[in-house]
């Protein structure tokens, strides 16, 4: 059945009834061509998918009533990524993804050489990158959505670690798979992939003294979004 292929996202939950805005009331009715009298699944981001019944339209979407609630149990490791941060669209793509693989918090770090300063306008460009999270969550059926924070510089990024496994990419790092003993067993594990150029020195040696593990994701250099995406899905394949 075509409800069983698609997900649409709230977070107006209150009680039994939920609010499905205009937007992902059109896509759909509009767009999918839904028949009202079939129930419809919705995610919340928070690990719920609510089977829900239409009821009336309003001005602000439509009103279901839930029907049904399951409850997805929160992925086996807390992955937190700290990406230094690349030209804005790229960085929006790169969130997508990650939110559709599954992450618990995206960090977008300003490091030593990260130019353009998009991010100075970060209330501007937030609510579009968490529209495309919410849309990478729905398209891989992932109850999950992850926590996007604002930008940190390097040193203050470093203060959220507290007793995380560190992951650093790095061209000329060790293979995933020649530490994978020391990662398999870790819940929680922070993951840092370099702006454009990579991280300075002076990053690298910080990273080193938390006692980081520097791995090498491919024989060839990676922009900043395909090794955020590559390690990323190399945690999570091997953590299955």
């Amino acid at each position: 059945m075509k409800s069983e292929h698609y997900i649409f996202f709230s977070t107006q939950i209150k009680d039994d009834i939920i609010i499905l805005n205009k937007e992902e009331c059109k896509h759909a009715y509009s767009v999918l061509r839904y028949n009202k009298a079939t129930p419809i699944k919705i995610t919340d981001g928070k690990g719920h998918f609510y089977e829900c019944k239409f009821i009336q339209n309003t001005p602000e979407g439509a009103i279901f009533s839930i029907i049904n609630i399951i409850k997805v149990p929160a992925p086996n490791k807390n992955i937190n990524v700290f990406i230094g941060l690349n030209e804005k669209e790229p960085f929006a793509e790169t969130c997508e993804i990650l939110s559709s693989i599954g992450v618990n918090f995206i960090y977008p770090v300003i490091c030593e050489y990260c130019q353009n300063p998009w991010w100075k306008s970060w209330e501007k460009h937030y609510l579009r990158i968490q529209k495309k999270m919410i849309s990478g969550i729905k398209q891989a059926k992932n109850p999950w959505l992850p926590i996007l924070l604002k930008p940190l510089k390097f040193d203050e990024a470093l203060l959220s670690l507290k007793e995380n496994f560190i992951l650093v990419a790095e061209e000329k790092g060790n293979s995933v798979f020649k530490i994978w003993d020391n990662i398999k067993d870790e819940k929680n594990i922070s993951c840092f992939v370099g702006p454009p150029g990579g991280f300075s020195s002076k990053e690298k040696n910080i990273l080193t003294s938390y006692s980081s593990f520097f791995i090498s994701l491919s024989p060839n250099r990676l922009r900043t979004e395909i090794a955020s995406v590559v390690l990323i899905g190399l945690i999570s394949a091997l953590s299955i």
